[in-house]
């Protein structure tokens, strides 16, 4: 038996495997939503006014347009796209017209915002917050503000742009006005010998509130009387003055300790409306001049 010894010939290939790398950046941007701009609740003054949202956070009134309650914020997105790689946002449309009824109301967004160098983080990933302006016309009519549609678009680089839609939302209150009904009055007093404190009710009535008790002619004294009206069933609170000064032919008296009938300084406009009474401390010195009395006080009330 004759043995053949024959070369043995292997062949190995390395050939790239068609699995992913792991940790490999993303190839496409994308954008997802978190919040859409919230003005929350805007009482519009005489004038055109506007209600600025800080891309980080806050927010800010002017022209008479008063803000009510926290929930105003800017808009909030999650992009994606390559780590480190840096990106911008664009806004649109930019500014936004749109009608509600008889108003017209204009949106703007932040430039420093849109013309910010944005750059991705290690992971691919950047929170962006939107901050825009809204004018108010003045006298506005009360509603709920549209959705209107926008959109955020991301670009960075060659890769094909992502675009996020996202709205506008909030509430136009009505203003809350307030009228004196009523005048505050104390009466007819007689002069004391010596100096006494007589304290109006905002009930109604006079109860002695130290020195010499006075002597009230009549019944004539009444508390302050204001009627509010406003957004139906809001909260309001009112301020009262820490005193006041009644001025007479030849000296004066002082008011303080005022006080109304809401027991923790807060109301409801229920319906849209309300009445709110007010009285306070009457110091009258040892005699004190005979004579009429005048004075005014400042009473501010506010939506909650």
């Amino acid at each position: 038996m004759s043995l053949n010894r024959c070369p043995l010939l292997l062949a190995i290939l390395l050939l790239p495997l068609p699995f992913p790398a792991l940790g490999a950046e993303p190839s496409v941007l994308a954008a997802t939503r978190l919040a859409d701009l919230q003005f929350g609740n805007l009482v519009p003054g005489a004038a055109m006014g506007a209600c600025a949202l800080a891309p980080g956070g806050g927010s800010t009134v002017s022209g008479g347009v008063s803000l009510c309650g926290g929930a105003a914020q800017a808009a909030l997105f999650e992009v994606q796209g390559p780590a480190g790689a840096p990106f911008a946002i664009e806004c649109s449309p930019d500014p936004v017209v749109f009608h509600q009824g008889r108003d017209t109301y204009q949106v703007t967004f932040e430039p420093a915002v849109t013309e910010r160098a944005w750059v991705f983080d290690a992971g691919g990933r950047a929170v962006v917050q939107v901050g825009a302006t809204l004018q108010v016309p003045g006298d506005a009519a009360p509603c709920g503000l549209p959705p209107v549609p926008l959109r955020l678009t991301v670009r960075s680089g060659h890769l094909p742009a992502a675009t996020v839609s996202f709205s506008l939302r909030g509430r136009i209150m009505a203003a809350l006005r307030a009228r004196e009904s009523q005048a505050m009055s104390f009466g007819r007093l007689v002069s004391p010998q010596a100096d006494s404190l007589v304290r109006l009710e905002p009930g109604g009535g006079l109860t002695p509130a130290g020195g010499e008790p006075l002597l009230v002619l009549g019944n004539q004294a009444s508390p302050g009387a204001f009627e509010l009206t406003g957004e139906p069933d809001a909260g309001f609170s009112i301020t009262l003055p820490a005193g006041a000064t009644l001025r007479g032919p030849q000296g004066t008296m002082e008011l303080d300790d005022f006080r109304s009938d809401l027991p923790s300084g807060r109301g409801s406009l229920e319906g849209g409306s309300a009445t709110v009474r007010v009285g306070a401390t009457l110091r009258v010195k040892g005699r004190q001049p005979v004579g009429l009395y005048r004075g005014t006080y400042l009473v501010t009330f506010s939506y909650d």
